[in-house]
């Protein structure tokens, strides 16, 4: 997610008054960068990863954003057994 975004809803800003700020200008989201490290294994650093995807679908669902963009950097970083581990 954008961080300026992620800034707003750390303040006082919410959900519903980026729904609003985004109708009143006529735009409609078409896509969220970006959610990266899902590939993690195991361990404190997936649960956390998989919190923070959470929330981001959570923000998707509730803007009507269709897309949001998932990167597979660390499955390079794996080792083969891990990787298949996965499947």
């Amino acid at each position: 997610m954008a961080a300026k975004l992620k800034e707003y809803l750390a303040g006082d800003g919410s959900l519903s008054d980026v729904k609003k700020m985004l109708g009143d200008k006529g735009l409609k989201p078409i896509g969220a960068c970006y959610q990266a490290g899902l590939m993690f294994p195991s361990g404190k650093t997936r649960d956390e990863i998989m919190k923070e995807f959470s929330e981001n679908l959570e923000i998707c669902r509730y803007l009507e954003i269709p897309v949001l963009i998932v990167l597979r950097t660390m499955f390079l970083l794996l080792k083969r057994d891990t990787i298949m581990n996965l499947s």
